[in-house]
């Protein structure tokens, strides 16, 4: 804003580098220059990288606790479920399926000419 005051206008300024030269190396110019968008998105991916890591591997950190709890949780209940262990969460889950099971069997009997009893 003091430049403007002083009527004098901002210009950008680059630096094109032709080359570097490190302990004896040239390193040509295509080879320095960095595509911003690029290096977010990489580093953008290396962290969901590190993060399905952390999870896959059950390592707490504060960026993925919320999701141990939530994975721990469903494989709980899943377990609970496929062993057929009543829960305050399960019960209504396994009563259906016993129901769907029941249900089953009373067509299967019923088509090859079994009476229902009761």
């Amino acid at each position: 804003m003091a430049l403007a005051r002083l009527n004098v206008k901002a210009i950008t300024v680059g630096l094109s580098l032709k080359a570097a030269y490190v302990d004896g190396l040239v390193i040509p110019g295509e080879l320095l220059s960095l595509d911003l968008d690029k290096l977010r998105e990489d580093i953008a991916q290396a962290h969901r990288d590190a993060l399905a890591l952390s999870v896959e591997i059950a390592y707490p950190t504060p960026e993925n606790v919320v999701q141990l709890i939530q994975l721990a949780h469903r494989r709980a209940l899943g377990l609970s479920l496929e062993a057929s262990i009543p829960t305050d969460e399960s019960l209504p889950m396994l009563l259906a399926r016993a129901e769907a099971q029941a249900s089953a069997l009373y067509s299967l009997l019923s088509s090859r000419g079994y009476p229902p009893s009761g």
